[in-house]
C-alpha cells in the first residue's frame, strides 16, 4: 500500500493505492477509522521528523495496539516525512504486506531524495496557492468596484456613455500599465513597448530646462517617437504662431522633424535647414538600445549667415501672415555662432545620454531587485554553510566587509593567538591587535589591496599573542563576490608557521654555510696555492672559452708563455724558500701588468707562467711581454748564477684569430715555440710566435 498525506489545517489523505484499489481524499480521522493509516506511525514521524522504518510493524512494539495492523500477518513499513522549514507538511507512507524488511537502505535513500523533491514541490504549491488567494482577493475587490460602478451607471442614464468611455479608457490604461510594468520588471520584458514618458521624470526635466533657458536663452524640446512634446522651452513665435499654424508651412515643420529623426547614433546630433529657412538640431534619446524620442534645439540662424528677408516677405504674402508682425518674429529668432551650437549640442547630447543611462539603470535596478533578494537568500544560506564548515577548519578563518570591518572569525584564533573571536570583533583596530609594530605597515598595505579586490597567498608576518609572545603567521586572502560580481568583502585563511619559519631559517643558514664552503673550494680548485694566480686547470678552461669567444667575435687572442731563467741554479744557491719568494714576486709583476679584467695570469707549472690576453694582436703581445720582462728586471732580485746577476725571464708570445671548430693548440704551440727561441737565443728576452720578431735585451 502507498499513500501520501498532506497537512493543512488537519492531515488529509491526498491519494494512494491499496493493492490495485485507488484511495480517495480522506481526513486523518476517517482514514484511521477505516484502518487506512496507522495513527501511531504519523504521531511518531511528527515527533521525530525522521524516517519511520520497520521490518515488520505487526510485531513492532512502537505500534502495539494500533488497529491498523490488527489481523495482519506481516507488514514492512516505511513512512517518510516531507519537511519544509523544520515542519512536516506531508507524509509518504508505504507498506509491503508480502515480505518482511522490504525497504532496503538503497530504496530508503532513493525515496528520501523523492521526498526532498516533494518538499520543494509542496512549498512551491503553497506559494502558488498564496498567490492565487491574493489574486482572488484582488479580483473580488475589482468585482466589487465594478458593481459599484454599475450601480452608479444605473442611477444616472445620462452618464452611461461617459461611463462606458471611462471603462474603456480604464481597460486600456490597465493594459498599458501591465505592459509597462512587464517591460520594466520582467527580465524578458521588451523595452521597445515603453514610451519615453513612462521612464523619465518630465516635470523635473522641464524645471531643469526652464532654468537653463533663463540662464542661456537657449530653448529645447523633448519629443517622444510619436511626436508628442514632453518638455519644451524657448520655442520661437515664428514657429508657434506662424509656421506650425498654416497647413503648408506645418508640412515643412513635419518634414524637418522627420529628417532630424532619421539615423543618428546616441551621443551624436544632426542639423537640418528646413524649408521654412530656419535651422533645427536633434539628438536621439535611446534606452537599452531602443530609440524612444529625441531632444530638439531650434529655431535659430548661424551668426555668419544673413537671413533672406525678401524671401520671408514673399512667404508672409503667400501664406497670409501679417508682414510686420512676421518680420518682427523673424528678428527675434536667435543668432548663434557655430562654436556655440557645437558646445550647446555637445551638452545636450551628453544630457540625452545621461537621461538614457539613468532611465536604463532604473529599469535594470527594478529588474534586479527580485533577483537580488533571491541572491541574498542564497548568500545567507551559503554564509551559514561556510561558517559551519569554517568553524571546524584547521586554520584561522575570518571574513571582512567591503569597508574593511571584521564581520566573523572562527574559534581557531584562540589556539593560535589566545584571543577569542569576540575580543577581535570588539577591537577598534584589528591590525594593531594582530601584527607587530615592525610588520604592521606591510600588512596594512596588503589589507588595502584586498579591499580593492585582489587575492594573494602566503603573506608572512609577525603577530603578537595575548601573552605578548611573537609568532609567525602566513595569510592568504580571496575576494567574496555575489552572483552579479559585486564585492561582499574578502575572507582570509591563516596558519601559524612559527616552527616552519624557524626550520627554514636554520636551513637557510646551513645552505649559506655550504655555499660559502663550496665557493671557497671552487676558488681553491682553480688557484695556485703558492702564487695566488690561476692554476693550470683554470688556465686550460679559460683558454678554451676565450678561443670560442674569439671565434664568434672575430677578435685576435693573445698568449704569453714565461720561464724564469736558470731557476734551478737559483734554488740550489738560495734554497727552495727563496725560490718560492721569487715566484711570488714574478706573480706580483704578472698581476700588475696583465691588469685588464679580461686578462688572466696563471702558473703553468714549476717556474713556467702564462698570460691570456683577449682582443690583443701580435704587436700588443710583444708590448705586454716586454713590460712584464722589464718590470721583473726592475725588481733587481739578485741571482749570482745568472750572467745578468739578477732574476730574469724569457718570454714567448703569440696571437691569432681563432677559427671556429678548432682547438687552441696551434696558439699554444706558437707561444711555446717562441719561448724556446727566446731561451735558445740567450734568455732575458721576448720572442714573438712570428719568426724574426723579437725584443732583445741590452746587457
Amino acid at each position: 500500500m502507498c499513500s501520501c498525506w498532506y497537512a493543512d489545517d488537519d492531515w488529509l489523505l491526498e491519494g494512494g493505492l491499496r493493492g490495485r484499489e485507488p484511495l480517495t481524499h480522506l481526513t486523518r480521522q476517517a482514514a484511521e477509522a477505516q484502518r487506512i493509516i496507522a495513527g501511531s506511525v504519523l504521531r511518531l514521524g511528527l515527533k521525530t521528523l525522521a524516517p519511520v522504518v520497520s521490518d515488520d510493524a505487526v510485531i513492532d512494539s512502537r505500534f502495539a495496539g494500533d488497529p491498523h495492523f490488527a489481523g495482519l500477518t506481516l507488514c514492512s513499513l516505511l513512512a517518510l516525512p516531507v519537511v519544509v522549514h523544520g515542519r512536516a507538511t506531508a507524509f509518504l507512507v508505504l507498506e509491503n504486506r508480502l515480505f518482511r524488511a522490504a525497504f532496503t537502505a538503497a530504496r530508503i535513500e532513493a525515496l528520501s531524495l523523492l521526498c526532498g523533491q516533494l518538499a520543494i514541490s509542496l512549498e512551491n504549491a503553497r506559494l502558488y496557492q498564496s498567490l492565487e488567494h491574493k489574486v482572488a482577493e484582488r479580483t473580488r475587490a475589482l468585482s466589487e468596484a465594478n458593481a459599484l460602478l454599475s450601480d452608479a451607471i444605473r442611477r444616472s442614464e445620462a452618464e452611461i456613455a461617459e461611463r462606458r468611455r471611462a471603462e474603456e479608457a480604464l481597460r486600456e490604461s490597465e493594459a498599458k500599465v501591465r505592459d509597462t510594468l512587464a517591460a520594466i520588471l520582467l527580465p524578458e520584458g521588451d523595452i521597445g513597448t515603453l514610451e519615453l514618458a513612462d521612464i523619465i521624470d518630465t516635470a523635473a526635466i522641464q524645471a531643469i530646462m526652464d532654468d537653463f533657458f533663463a540662464l542661456t536663452g537657449i530653448g529645447v524640446a523633448v519629443i517622444d517617437r510619436h511626436g508628442t512634446v514632453l518638455v519644451a522651452t524657448g520655442w520661437q513665435d515664428i514657429c508657434t504662431r506662424y509656421h506650425r499654424v498654416h497647413p503648408e508651412t506645418l508640412r515643412n515643420c513635419i518634414e524637418s522633424d522627420t529628417q532630424l529623426c532619421l539615423g543618428g547614433a546616441p551621443g551624436t546630433f544632426k542639423a537640418y535647414n528646413c524649408k521654412n529657412h530656419l535651422w533645427d538640431i536633434a539628438t536621439p534619446i535611446a534606452v537599452g538600445g531602443k530609440r524612444l524620442g529625441h531632444l530638439f534645439l531650434g529655431q535659430f540662424f548661424y551668426d555668419d549667415e544673413v537671413p533672406d528677408y525678401d524671401g520671408f516677405r514673399r512667404q508672409a504674402e503667400k501664406f497670409g501672415f501679417n508682414e510686420a508682425d512676421y518680420l518682427a518674429a523673424l528678428d527675434r529668432v536667435p543668432r548663434w555662432s557655430r562654436d556655440t551650437i557645437d558646445r550647446v549640442m555637445s551638452f545636450y547630447s551628453r544630457f540625452s545620454t545621461l537621461i538614457s543611462t539613468l532611465s536604463y539603470s532604473n529599469l535594470k535596478l527594478a529588474r534586479a531587485l527580485d533577483e537580488r533578494k533571491r541572491a541574498e537568500e542564497a548568500l545567507r544560506e551559503s554564509e551559514d554553510k561556510f561558517k559551519a564548515i569554517a568553524n571546524y577548519a584547521a586554520s584561522w578563518e575570518a571574513w571582512f566587509s567591503p569597508e574593511g570591518r571584521l564581520l566573523w572569525m572562527n574559534p581557531f584564533s584562540v589556539e593560535i593567538t589566545g584571543f577569542t573571536p569576540e575580543e577581535y570583533l570588539a577591537a577598534d583596530d584589528f591590525l594593531a591587535m594582530l601584527a607587530t609594530d615592525e610588520d604592521r605597515p606591510r600588512v596594512a598595505n596588503k589589507f588595502q589591496e584586498a579591499l580593492q579586490g585582489s587575492s594573494g597567498d602566503s603573506l608572512e608576518f609577525r603577530g603578537r599573542r595575548k601573552d605578548g609572545s611573537v609568532f609567525w603567521v602566513s595569510v592568504s586572502w580571496r575576494p567574496i563576490l555575489d552572483a552579479d560580481g559585486r564585492s561582499l568583502g574578502f575572507r582570509t585563511s591563516a596558519q601559524d608557521i612559527t616552527a616552519n619559519r624557524q626550520a627554514r631559517e636554520d636551513l637557510d643558514r646551513a645552505r649559506a654555510t655550504a655555499e660559502a664552503a663550496n665557493h671557497q673550494l671552487a676558488v681553491l680548485s682553480t688557484t695556485d696555492s703558492l702564487t695566488g694566480l690561476a692554476n693550470r686547470r683554470r688556465f686550460d678552461d679559460t683558454l678554451h672559452a676565450e678561443w670560442q669567444r674569439g671565434a664568434r667575435s672575430g677578435e685576435s687572442l693573445g698568449l704569453a708563455m714565461l720561464d724564469v731563467d736558470w731557476f734551478k741554479n737559483y734554488n740550489d744557491r738560495y734554497g727552495h724558500q727563496a725560490g718560492d719568494e721569487c715566484l711570488r714576486a714574478l706573480a706580483g709583476v704578472l698581476g700588475a701588468q696583465a691588469h685588464r679584467i679580461s686578462d688572466l695570469a696563471a702558473r703553468y707549472g714549476g717556474e713556467e707562467f702564462a698570460v691570456i690576453a683577449p682582443a690583443t694582436d701580435a704587436a700588443g703581445m710583444l708590448r705586454l711581454g716586454e713590460s712584464i720582462r722589464t718590470a721583473l728586471e726592475a725588481l733587481e732580485l739578485p741571482h749570482a748564477d745568472s750572467p745578468f746577476g739578477r732574476v730574469t725571464v724569457s718570454i714567448g708570445v703569440a696571437a691569432r684569430v681563432p677559427v671556429a671548430g678548432t682547438p687552441p693548440d696551434a696558439l699554444l704551440r706558437l707561444a711555446d715555440a717562441a719561448l724556446y727561441r727566446a731561451k735558445g737565443q740567450g734568455r732575458n728576452r721576448t720572442e714573438s710566435g712570428v719568426p724574426g720578431t723579437a725584443v732583445l735585451v741590452c746587457e
